[in-house]
């Protein structure tokens, strides 16, 4: 329900607005989630795993949260200089730091997912989500029909977001947890976090430095198409990998300290296995589809995104392959070594995309985002071969390989004749059918025991033939 109504939102929002004001939206929100890094630096990722070991510690929560409150000062502090000193317009100034507002309203209410995920109560989660989208939603289309001005959207999405803070408030206050915390206290849990902070500062370099870049040599309706085609599609269907991801991080973490720490690591792979074939499968229905999904969703003003969208479906796999790799190296206590990769990657990423974006564009902004995500995927897959008890051998690598080889092979073909759209989607469905086929008979054979229930629900509701 709560994906469901972002995505709502997003449509209202991207239509209403057009390719050059939503332009303008998304230069705001990537220069302030440059500075959010500061709002989190993977915080809420490492206390999530201590919450799920010491679930009777109250003080785990608290001296996180503390953290996040520093860090969120800094942030903030930061973003306000830098739009002073680098925003010359007025309106511009404002709308910048009104998203940053905004996202780091978001982002500090949802601390209080630590507390729901270490419990395991997700079922909290998913109703606060809900809540919380239904909000921003109304708030959304509140501004944009009596104002549609887009300084407008922003200031009602912060208001919105700034209500979702009160479950952590009540949070805190059930817990009884509110004390002084010295910074003597802090050091454990900031050296715990430190190596996660280069992983999510490259989440936020590879996902927002790109479009601050383009704004210094293209207008801003195509950073209009782009951020449709690299942020708010791409940014939909990625969400499930990383739900799934936070949602079996406790168990992973409470199983992989015992002594069933070999149950553990074939769960993962197997799991593992199944999400890069789920991912494959949605990004070549994407690929597929890409423009009645654009055309449908966006109008034709936005059709010049359609073979950005392509394009994007191969980071947005890789994403699906380094998540569940970074998950576990977290698991296994590696976050250096995945800190290594992702500092690398970040620092990639900036060179190319200075490089790369004079010479050509938005498409010099996608191919530097693939390489990035390539590179990313490829060395957590290093850490976990050579850093953990994997040999490489087991069955779940090889059904990991085929699901790349299918999704490489039919993307070539829709990349290559583009012109022909329904045919290259057929032959490239039915080449990614015959490489993947063992790992969807055995997804068809995992889903049967589903289907077989939910026909046995709606049999059991039907109406009796008696009373028809």
């Amino acid at each position: 329900m709560a994906r469901v109504t972002k995505i709502v939102q997003v449509l209202i929002l991207v239509r209403w607005l057009g390719a050059e004001s939503y332009g303008r939206f998304a230069h705001a929100f990537s220069v302030a989630s440059l500075f959010g890094i500061f709002f989190d630096l993977g915080i809420a990722t490492v206390a999530v795993r201590e919450v799920a070991k010491k679930p009777q510690d109250r003080g785990v929560l608290l001296e996180y949260g503390a953290l996040k409150v520093i860090f969120s000062a800094v942030g903030l502090a930061l973003l306000t200089g830098w739009a002073w000193l680098n925003l010359h317009s007025g309106v511009e100034r404002k709308l910048v730091l009104l998203m940053g507002l905004y996202l780091w309203l978001v982002d500090f209410s949802s601390y209080i997912f630590v507390a729901y995920r270490g419990r395991q109560e997700f079922w909290k989660e998913t109703a606060m989500r809900t809540i919380t989208s239904v909000l921003q939603l109304i708030a959304c289309i509140l501004a944009l029909a009596m104002f549609g001005d887009v300084v407008k959207v922003t200031a009602a999405l912060a208001i919105s977001a700034g209500l979702a803070m009160v479950p952590l408030f009540l949070e805190i206050k059930r817990a009884e947890t509110v004390k002084m915390i010295s910074l003597k206290q802090l050091w454990v849990p900031l050296r715990e976090c430190l190596p996660l902070t280069c992983t999510a500062v490259v989440a936020a370099v590879y996902t927002n430095y790109d479009i601050v870049v383009l704004a210094k040599y293209v207008p801003m309706e195509e950073i209009g198409w782009y951020s449709v085609a690299m942020k708010t599609v791409l940014g939909i269907f990625i969400m499930p990998i990383y739900f799934f991801s936070m949602a079996s991080l406790p168990a992973l973490s409470a199983q992989a300290s015992t002594s069933e720490a070999a149950v553990a690591r074939a769960g993962w792979l197997e799991n593992f296995a199944r999400t890069t074939l789920a991912g494959a499968l949605l990004m070549l229905g994407v690929a597929i589809f890409a423009h009645p999904l654009i055309q449908v969703a966006f109008g034709r003003g936005f059709l010049p995104a359609v073979p950005v969208l392509v394009a994007f479906t191969l980071p947005c796999f890789f994403y699906y392959i380094y998540t569940p790799l970074s998950q576990w190296a977290l698991i296994q206590r590696r976050q250096a070594w995945s800190m290594a990769v992702s500092a690398f990657a970040a620092l990639l990423n900036v060179v190319l995309v200075l490089w790369w974006v004079p010479i050509a564009g938005i498409w010099g902004a996608t191919l530097a985002a693939v390489v990035t995500h390539a590179v990313l995927a490829l060395g957590h897959l290093r850490i976990v071969l050579c850093r953990s008890a994997f040999s490489g051998t087991e069955p779940g690598w090889r059904a990991v390989l085929r699901s790349v080889v299918a999704l490489g092979a039919a993307w070539l073909i829709l990349a290559w004749h583009p012109q022909a759209p329904v045919i290259s989607g057929a032959v490239a469905g039915v080449v990614f059918c015959a490489i993947a086929y063992p790992q969807l008979k055995r997804l068809a054979m995992d889903l049967a025991p589903v289907a077989r229930r939910v026909r046995a629900r709606l049999g059991a509701i039907s109406p009796d033939p008696r009373f028809r």
